[in-house]
């Protein structure tokens, strides 16, 4: 969910962000671009030569306004699950990912705004994987993607407190990228991007995130594998990051609110399992912008004038033999 300019773009962005939740870190991610520059960029750097994207060639609901043919063209995926060792101490850490870009049938073209970077053997170590994705939004949401993902890990690699002190390490290394960012000639005004991070580092795994991407942990309880999250959205539903940004000047309104369908004195919304597709926004005190259903992100220079920042909440936990990461 990103910056909006009128609620027909509002509902399909929603609707776009609910779909691609389902498939978020590890199921997630590659990046169909519609020019070749854009293309070039697609894998991160010091990836350790990946298996080649595949093109799903799967069977697809007929009776939809694609064919199977643009249904093809529209999917990235690993094509299988990948495995690598954590050689010390003696598991494998198997990964798949798959990206779908969205149908807008007001913008056929419209890339896919979201990336992701899988980094083995992160910075030599053959005991340390990286992954992560970045939610592009707004116009130039496909460039701030783009970028967040390599400066972040640019950042991280020439940080040697990482190993020790990833949480320190993931703060410095996005809030670095964003202010690169904001210097860079892409315009971030209104458009920008969410990121979510983790490293498995032996038996240790540590996340950050910026805005309302999640990762989550299969645990197994006897034969049952429950959803554990490892990250918590920064939207405007949680009461601490609504009130942190109405306090940087901040107005938090549905667009029912906004537009005067609902009384904007009065909190419309509950929590976010509840969403009616009409979720909080970021406004500023006299303008119908920025719109932000997000309260962290790197980028978004005019939403940053109202609370919106790229400081990750971090965690670090030990991996279980009960554990699975998605």
């Amino acid at each position: 969910m990103g910056c909006v300019n009128s609620r027909e773009s509002t509902e399909s962005a929603d609707r776009s962000a609910a779909s691609a939740r389902a498939t978020k870190l590890f199921e997630d991610h590659g990046l169909v671009t519609e020019s070749g520059e854009e293309l070039k960029g697609r894998m991160p750097l010091h990836h350790s030569t990946p298996p080649p994207p595949g093109r799903f060639t799967g069977p697809v609901v007929s009776g939809g306004p694609l064919t199977q043919k643009d249904y093809n063209q529209r999917i990235v995926t690993s094509g299988s699950t990948q495995t690598v060792k954590v050689p010390d101490h003696g598991y494998s850490l198997s990964y798949a990912y798959v990206s779908q870009r969205g149908y807008y049938p007001e913008a056929l073209d419209k890339p896919n705004q979201d990336c992701f970077c899988v980094h083995t053997s992160f910075g030599g170590d053959p005991n340390c994987h990286f992954f992560g994705v970045f939610d592009g939004h707004g116009e130039h949401g496909t460039a701030c993607s783009q970028f967040a993902r390599d400066r972040v890990v640019q950042n991280l690699l020439k940080d040697p407190k990482f190993a020790q002190d990833p949480s320190e390490s993931y703060s410095k290394s996005f809030v670095d990228a964003n202010a690169q960012l904001h210097r860079h000639h892409i315009d971030d005004s209104m458009s920008g991007t969410t990121a979510i991070a983790l490293c498995i580092r032996g038996k240790q795994i540590s996340v950050a995130n910026v805005g309302d991407s999640r990762a989550t942990s299969g645990i197994w309880n006897g034969r049952k594998l429950i959803a554990m999250d490892l990250s918590t959205d920064q939207t405007p539903f949680r009461q601490d990051e609504c009130d942190r940004v109405k306090k940087c000047g901040a107005r938090v309104l549905t667009l029912d609110q906004l537009e005067g369908l609902k009384d904007p004195t009065v909190q419309c919304w509950g929590n976010e399992e509840d969403d009616d597709g009409d979720p909080p926004r970021l406004w500023t005190q006299t303008g119908m912008y920025p719109g932000t259903a997000f309260t962290r992100s790197i980028g978004d220079s005019a939403a940053e004038r109202i609370g919106v920042y790229a400081e990750p909440e971090c965690s670090v936990k030990e991996i279980t033999p009960e554990c699975s990461v998605k």
